[in-house]
């Protein structure tokens, strides 16, 4: 990948760059789980680097350090919503559709086709900051009378594995436990599919 980058920017540098300006890529690997290698790595790259723009994938809100707290632009995957977007002072963007309106449209989109009939249904969500997620597609249950048998999180994963499996099959034995046959996920599914498999939620 970064031969790619590199040869990538060679090419447009050759062809007269951005606006007249050379560009050189920086590539900085870092564990996205937790914030402190998050937090890191931002450091590298605005402080010491001085980078403009940022390109990659942090978790939860650890890209509010470049946006927020040094005003540069950040490109990432997904993680795009109204609260990041107006923390920031440099342009928050991601690739993928803002994260409440995706989680929104394809709760009614569920809906639509029938998926929640009969069904009683567990909102599940990791971070706080997704809670605003489960919030938003809980009015659209509700009109459609759905019956949801609760809102349950475990938490923002950590970098201690056992905890966080730990945490999450305490969730998912919950749920079972309220009656939960199918979970609607806000969050990230590695864990939650795991802690599923292991408790044998059908």
């Amino acid at each position: 990948l970064e031969n790619f980058l590199n040869s990538q920017a060679e090419a447009l540098n050759e062809s007269g760059g951005i606006h007249g300006r050379n560009l050189s890529i920086i590539i900085s690997s870092f564990l996205p789980i937790g914030a402190a290698d998050s937090e890191r790595v931002c450091t590298e790259l605005m402080e010491d680097n001085e980078v403009f723009v940022v390109m990659g994938q942090f978790l939860e809100d650890n890209a509010l350090c470049i946006t927020e707290t040094h005003g540069h632009p950040y490109v990432g995957h997904f993680g795009e919503n109204q609260e990041r977007k107006e923390r920031s002072n440099g342009l928050f963007f991601a690739v993928e559709m803002e994260q409440t309106l995706q989680r929104t449209a394809g709760t009614s989109a569920m809906i639509a086709a029938g998926d929640f009939d009969d069904r009683n249904v567990a909102i599940y969500y990791e971070a706080d900051p997704d809670l605003a997620y489960a919030e938003a597609v809980m009015p659209l249950l509700y009109e459609a009378g759905v019956n949801v048998v609760g809102t349950y999180s475990p938490g923002a994963a950590t970098t201690d594995t056992v905890a966080n499996e730990a945490a999450t099959d305490a969730i998912v034995q919950r749920m079972d436990a309220d009656g939960a046959d199918l979970v609607l996920n806000m969050s990230n599914i590695a864990l939650l599919i795991q802690s599923i498999a292991r408790v044998g939620l059908e």
